[in-house]
Order: C-alpha cells, then structure tokens, then sequence
C-alpha cells in the first residue's frame, strides 16, 4: 500500500503498483495555501471500487460529503479514526 497524507489529517490508502493497479503520480500539497479539503474530496471522488481511510478525527464537512456521495455512487468504504480523538 501507498499513503498519501493531506495537513488534514486525512490519509488515503492506495493499493501498491501492480498490473491491477498502474503507478500513481505523486502530488505533494501545502495548507493554508490550497484547499487541502477540496483535493482530498476530488481523490475521494475518484475512487469506483473502494476507499480505505484512516485519520485522526473526521470533522471535514466537504471530506464527509465527499465520502458519503461516494458510498452513495455503490464505493466500499473503510474508516478507521483514532480512538482518542476528542
């Protein structure tokens, strides 16, 4: 697997290259100067089969919306959130 990691927390799950699965380009992103919410909602769109989260707490409305037009559309998905997160 290859983590992409956003300053949101957020971090995405991809499965590693492969003949199933071609290589990704990496994207390195800065905060406050991008709306890290807005790229972590377009991977999240992206995605067809399914997503593996994992973060630290999932507050983001746009992150949410985002994951739940995607369970919307038929995407598996998977969270995992620290349990010690306020």
């Amino acid at each position: 697997m290859r983590i992409t990691r956003s300053c949101l927390g957020l971090a995405l799950l991809f499965p590693a290259p492969g003949p199933a699965f071609p290589a990704a380009a990496q994207e390195v992103h800065f905060s406050p100067e991008e709306r890290l919410d807005a790229i972590d909602a377009a991977l999240i769109g992206g995605a067809r089969r399914s997503i593996d989260f994992a973060s630290y707490a999932l507050t983001d409305p746009i992150v949410i919306d985002a994951l739940n037009a995607a369970q919307g559309c038929g995407v598996a998905i998977r969270i995992v959130l620290d349990p010690r997160a306020p």
